[in-house]
């Protein structure tokens, strides 16, 4: 008996066996296509929710701006390349400075001793051209196809190791006879303008025009000698066809004199007793009626200013100088 059930479950379990290698791991009803598709939508799942885990999950990034200086971060965490003068005053990444100067300031631009932190926003904007006992110059440079900016420097001061000066206001068209107007130094950036300081003292600090050479001469008002140095002799020449209708002596002697020369009436060569030509060089051969004349032209106000400090606050064996702007930043620097 107990032989008989053992090859009934012999033969059952061959059928069995027979039944499913017929069907196949593939077949359909078969337990391993059903076992295979459970794991595959298992392992399916378990990916797409890995995916999503890491997707939701952000690992700090080794460039993060917590701990970097480099730049400012963008929401993937990723740094941008700096900007030129990137946390530099006048820089354009958000630096500390304030102000029109653009461009940032280069590291290697930086003088020794100093920190950018120190330096204006119109760093090398505007630069010593020289300095002496007798005479301190600053300039300004043009710079080919760039916008140009105005900035006031008065109320800048240049610092010395024993002393300083402090930019005062001048007037912008000088009159020898009336009281003087004064207004701040605006300087022009990108283009060629200069402020020279001189260690004596004048009337008044002034900007420079095309007429200002009449001032030299004997018959400017009194003014002859009061201002040193002369100022330049480049006044405009005379129209040729505002003096033909004079006599051909007295154009002449008009012709004769060189720019800015005041007209000397006790010279052989000035024609005696032409009371016409006379009265046209008294009227038009000095400061005042080059003004009338001139002032109007495009090029008439000079790009030069002068102050006259009445004394130097240079030492005159050694000495550091700075431009310091409004707020004490370092404009320029120059030592000698």
């Amino acid at each position: 008996m107990h032989k008989f059930f053992g090859i009934v479950l012999l033969l059952a379990g061959v059928v069995f066996l027979i039944y499913i290698i017929n069907s196949g791991p593939t077949g359909t009803g078969s337990i391993f296509s059903s076992a295979s598709s459970t794991a595959s939508t298992s392992t399916a799942g378990t990916s797409s929710a890995l995916s999503r885990f890491f997707a939701s999950f952000r690992f700090p990034s080794l460039a993060s701006t917590s701990n970097r200086r480099d730049g400012p971060s963008y929401p993937d965490g990723t740094i941008s390349t700096p900007p030129p003068g990137y946390g530099m005053p006048g820089g354009s990444g958000g630096g500390s400075g304030t102000g029109s100067a653009s461009g940032g300031i280069q590291p290697y631009d930086i003088p020794a001793g100093m920190t950018a932190a120190q330096l204006s926003p119109y760093f090398h904007k505007v630069r010593f051209g020289g300095v002496s006992a007798s005479q301190i110059s600053l300039y300004t440079s043009a710079s080919y196809g760039a916008p140009t900016t105005t900035v006031d420097i008065t109320g800048w001061e240049i610092k010395t190791n024993r002393g300083g000066e402090f930019i005062p206001q001048a007037a912008n068209l000088y009159d020898p006879i009336a009281p003087a107007v004064l207004s701040d130094i605006m300087l022009t950036l990108n283009q060629s303008q200069y402020v020279n300081f001189y260690s004596n003292s004048a009337p008044v600090n002034l900007r420079l025009n095309k007429c200002m050479g009449y001032l030299n001469t004997s018959l400017s008002y009194a003014t002859q000698g009061q201002f040193n140095p002369p100022f330049p002799y480049g006044c405009p020449s005379i129209d040729r066809s505002a003096i033909s209708q004079f006599t051909g002596a007295c154009q002449n002697y008009i012709q004769s004199l060189s720019g800015c020369q005041s007209p000397d009436f006790g010279s052989p060569y000035f024609p005696r007793n032409d009371y016409q030509c006379e009265q046209y060089l008294r009227n038009n051969f000095n400061y005042r009626s080059c003004i009338a004349t001139r002032g109007f032209d495009r090029d008439f106000l000079s790009g030069e200013w002068r102050i006259w400090m009445g004394s130097s606050p240079l030492d005159p064996f050694h000495d550091n100088v700075k431009l310091l702007d409004r707020r004490g930043l370092v404009v320029d620097a120059y030592s000698y």
